[in-house]
């Protein structure tokens, strides 16, 4: 300890007051500038973690939101009678098709009141009807993947990328399901 007192006594001025001046001011500013930056970090990464589990629920919320309205149409499409009986009947003329596509507006009501749905289309195993990109015979689907696990689904819904081919074979999200028509012993996606 004595050895250490006669040292600094022994000091030039100089010395003494930049060895007074490292100890009474860049030590703490040392110490407190690594507390700072040691809460700073830890604050930056709290706030990044709340704003990523923020919009993390915003994307779920928007992203259900976006589904339950293809899920609701294709609620109603499945329990719409006049749907089932333009599927189920057995048309002579072409006339007759057309007549009962176009008396038929719903699906064409359900496309303007929900932008986040482009399409819908019916597959159908009824022969008679045409190809009109809204009901479509069953026989130009039967090779897809998704015509398969659909089939075996049993009625309940699927979600699949399919490419689009009246959309330059885009691929959208979209909703498939198997409706059964019991009353009639038919069944159409």
């Amino acid at each position: 300890m004595n050895r250490i007192k006669n040292y600094f006594n022994n000091m030039k001025l100089h010395s003494k007051l930049v060895f007074s001046f490292v100890i009474a001011v860049i030590i703490p500013l040392l110490i407190v500038g690594t507390f700072l930056t040691h809460e700073l970090r830890s604050n930056a990464l709290t706030d990044a973690k709340e704003q990523v589990s923020s919009d993390l629920e915003r994307v779920k919320k928007r992203t259900a939101e976006t589904l339950e309205k293809a899920i609701y149409v294709s609620n109603n499409l499945t329990l719409d009678s006049e749907l089932k009986e333009i599927l189920n009947k057995e048309y002579t003329t072409i006339q007759e098709v057309v007549s009962s596509y176009n008396s038929y507006h719903k699906i064409e009501e359900y496309l303007e009141t929900f932008s986040e749905i482009s399409n819908i289309r019916v597959y159908t195993k009824n022969k008679t009807m045409l190809n009109n990109w809204r009901f479509i015979p069953e026989e130009y689907i039967e090779d897809n993947f998704w015509y398969h696990s659909t089939k075996n689904a049993n009625g309940l819904i699927g979600w699949y990328y399919i490419p689009d081919e009246t959309k330059n074979n885009e691929k959208y999200l979209s909703l498939v399901r198997k409706i059964n028509y019991t009353d009639y012993k038919t069944s159409l996606f």
